[in-house]
């Protein structure tokens, strides 16, 4: 009875963190499941929204990828400048001749509104021909020539947003804490996005109503920020039945993985986008559970083991418990992990995920001393 009293707390925290572990199998689960509907018929036509600036050397690596896709229903790639210093305009043009569906727009000088990536991006809704709107980066890239049929499978018309998945490109085998952070945020907010209304999306794949965008006059209700565009657009003017999410590893958009110094920005960026978001406070507590709770239970059972040392049984079953848990969690990890399409073994998962609260303390102290001002919206 005493060693089952002393042990209670080690069995809780135990038992919970299990569940956590499980809830990784979610997203892994809903790809599986996903219907793989082979006939494109009913598709409907695309527009692909990109906006750049002094990017060249990535439109000349990334664009004819996007040009080239197998869509016989027909899209368009409609590129919105912002005011490159480059040979970005000459490059467009010179596309032009060769691809009819590539056409290219700028924002002209004589705008002074700073919040420039907003500005592009509603120019280029206003320019898209069709009703759905595929949005995503310079720095990314199709997985294959069929990579948008396979995304528009899910724009059926129940629908007003797509929420796609991103993946950063490895070399081989190797995995950054990089491509853990990313997925490891996907496995999270993509099921409850499907399950409860969005909370998050990536605008590197992410599909959207060009009515809806107008509907709710663009970004009108966050005009303010900088930040964070396509997050709140999707956060604020969707509701649960509006959304769905597109896991089939062919629908993946491929990005080039940013370096440490880009990473952590973006984490901050994220930071304060969260401080914007609406009805996402049930996510951002089941989020903080799932980041806190393995590094708690870790250091509960090195507690555990160092006061009782001498007890073999509460050393044993402490252990024990804790080597279950790292084994489920990796598991876990590991199938979704391949089921949506990631080549890496992840390895190292159980250490980064004991990092994942000390990355977001990091963030956080470092988003606290940063200037709010930097993500306001200036005029001139």
């Amino acid at each position: 009875m005493i060693l089952f009293i002393t042990l209670v707390p080690v069995l809780v925290t135990g038992v919970v963190c299990l569940i956590l572990d499980l809830h990784f199998l979610r997203l892994g689960n809903i790809s599986k499941k996903q219907e793989r509907v082979q006939k494109t018929d009913d598709l409907p036509p695309a527009t692909i929204l990109i906006t750049t600036q002094n990017e060249e050397d990535l439109l000349r690596k990334n664009l004819p990828l996007f040009l080239k896709q197998e869509y016989s229903i027909g899209y368009e790639v409609v590129i919105v400048d912002i005011r490159s210093k480059d040979n970005t305009l000459d490059y467009l043009s010179e596309l032009e001749n060769y691809y009819p569906n590539l056409h290219h727009t700028s924002i002209p000088e004589s705008a002074r509104d700073i919040s420039l990536d907003r500005l592009a991006l509603s120019l280029g809704f206003k320019s898209a021909t069709f009703e759905w709107v595929v949005l995503t980066k310079i720095d990314c890239q199709p997985c294959n020539n069929k990579w948008l049929s396979r995304l528009m499978l899910s724009c059926t018309s129940d629908k007003s947003v797509v929420l796609g998945m991103t993946q950063y490109i490895s070399s081989g085998k190797r995995v950054s804490k990089q491509m853990f952070y990313k997925l490891w945020n996907q496995m999270l907010w993509l099921p409850y996005a499907r399950f409860h209304s969005p909370t998050w999306a990536d605008g590197s794949c992410l599909c959207y109503r060009r009515s809806k965008f107008f509907s709710h006059h663009g970004f009108a209700s966050h005009a303010n920020l900088t930040i964070a565009a396509e997050i709140l657009m999707v956060n604020l003017q969707i509701r649960r039945n509006e959304c769905t999410i597109n896991t089939d590893p062919k629908a993946e958009i491929l990005q080039d993985t940013p370096n440490i110094r880009q990473w952590r920005k973006e984490r901050i960026i994220d930071c304060e986008a969260n401080r914007h978001t609406q009805n996402a406070f049930l996510y951002h507590i089941w989020k903080k559970m799932c980041s806190i709770w393995p590094l708690a239970y870790t250091i509960l059972t090195i507690v555990m083991i160092v006061l009782y040392i001498h007890d073999m049984w509460v050393v044993g079953i402490s252990a024990t418990l804790w080597l279950i848990h790292v084994i489920v969690s990796y598991c876990c990890f590991r199938y979704t992990s391949r089921q949506v399409g990631y080549p890496c073994s992840f390895l190292f998962m159980p250490f980064y995920a004991l990092m994942m609260p000390l990355w977001e303390i990091q963030t956080g102290w470092s988003h606290f001393w940063t200037d709010k001002k930097a993500f306001q919206k200036k005029h001139i």
